[in-house]
């Protein structure tokens, strides 16, 4: 039974890690789809994020707020970073072509991973605050820049929807498998423990301390030492001794002999131990 359990505690171990690996994988592919549908409201809104709805109408699938809901804050604080940054490489004469690119030539500098943040930040800056370019053009400027990394394909999509439904079936199936381990390892730690330490065996040995004490070592030492010169009433305290420890003994068999009779525990009863 040792050895089972022991087996069992390294698949559990096993089952852990490869759970733990499963979650970290399905969480980063909810939060790269979490932030392709927020990114853009919380450049738009500024600083007047509307948390509660985002959260509400954008949780992947196999997600939960509790997990996005960290994530959003994180967004927000880097689009608020970045919008903060953006502005001090803004002169007054920029109009609404200003890009990434001028306040790059200018001097500012971003990590590969907040590149998008910052690419959205400033066509906003520009499209919504900066004034429009006197040129011969009626319409004025011909529209925001178009980024490859905007434009998703339609394959694009249900290729990481695919890829998203596949690390959530294998989250939930090594989920499933860590909970039935981690059962079967304490119903086996259990039954160790059960078995290792039968019931009664405290009080056997003090019933049975107590009978050797009072029923053989003090007997023995009173004939020894001048059994003449013992009290009729001493006489009878060691009789009296002997016998309430035999009828001790007895006692504790007898009841130790029904519970012989107990049912076996469950398997459910081990579990809820």
């Amino acid at each position: 039974m040792r050895r089972q359990l022991a087996r069992s505690g390294d698949e559990l171990a096993h089952v852990e890690a490869a759970y733990r690996e499963a979650h970290d994988y399905r969480l980063a592919n909810s939060m790269d789809d979490f932030r392709d549908w927020v990114l853009d409201d919380i450049v738009a809104a500024a600083s007047d994020v509307e948390r509660a709805v985002l959260l509400a109408d954008n949780i992947p699938r196999g997600s939960s707020e509790d997990e996005m809901a960290p994530y959003l804050d994180e967004l927000i604080e880097k689009v608020r970073g970045a919008d903060h940054l953006a502005r001090q490489f803004i002169r007054p004469e920029d109009d609404t072509y200003l890009s990434m690119a001028d306040l790059e030539e200018r001097g500012l500098t971003v990590t590969r991973g907040d590149r998008e943040i910052f690419d959205k930040v400033v066509d906003r800056i520009a499209e919504c605050e900066l004034p429009e370019r006197q040129t011969g053009n009626p319409f004025g400027r011909s529209g925001p820049t178009i980024r490859p990394s905007a434009l998703v394909s339609g394959s694009g999509h249900s290729t990481a929807m695919r890829r998203l439904d596949e690390s959530i079936k294998e989250e939930q199936d090594l989920e499933a498998r860590w909970t039935l381990i981690s059962a079967e390892v304490r119903r086996l730690t259990n039954e160790l423990e059960f078995i290792g330490r039968p019931s009664g065996v405290s009080a056997a040995v003090f019933i049975l301390a107590a009978y050797s004490l009072a029923g053989i070592v003090v007997p023995v030492v009173a004939l020894v030492v001048q059994p003449e010169d013992l009290a009729m009433c001493w006489v009878w305290i060691l009789f009296g001794a002997f016998v309430v420890g035999l009828f001790a003994v007895l006692g504790y068999i007898l009841w130790y002999a029904r519970t012989l009779d107990d049912p076996v525990p469950t398997n459910e009863d081990l579990l809820v131990t």
